[in-house]
């Protein structure tokens, strides 16, 4: 899948998750650096509503909504799905460069932060 097509159908999904669950701080997908196979992304979300109910029911909810599409080109774009609380150090290094108020979706290459290297980074 296109990755500006996998961007629009991420849009429309967190768009009805936030209808139900609330805003999201951050939303990320990320290619790590010498990430094996290159093309696949992993997911990344922050939102008060998670830091309120926990890690394992957040990723309860948000998985379904994230593999309920069952194209093989959108599934195979995964590597994973996580969450992150607000206070985490890498969720506030990456805030206190870009805040929340920037065009969406965001593309940041070849970046570092709280010494993870990307490859790539969507900022959603």
């Amino acid at each position: 899948m296109v990755k500006k097509a996998l961007v629009n159908e991420l849009q429309k999904i967190l768009k009805e998750m936030e209808q139900e669950e609330g805003k999201f701080t951050l939303v990320i997908l990320a290619r790590m650096k010498d990430q094996w196979p290159k093309r696949r992304w992993r997911f990344a979300a922050v939102a008060p509503w998670i830091d309120a109910v926990g890690k394992r029911e957040a990723i309860g909810y948000l998985h379904p909504k994230l593999f309920a599409n069952p194209a093989p080109d959108y599934l195979g774009s995964f590597e994973d799905a996580t969450v992150f609380f607000t206070k985490d150090p890498l969720v506030q290094e990456i805030l206190e460069e870009y805040g929340t108020d920037y065009q969406s979706p965001l593309i940041i290459n070849g970046r570092t932060f709280d010494q993870i290297e990307f490859e790539e980074l969507i900022l959603l």
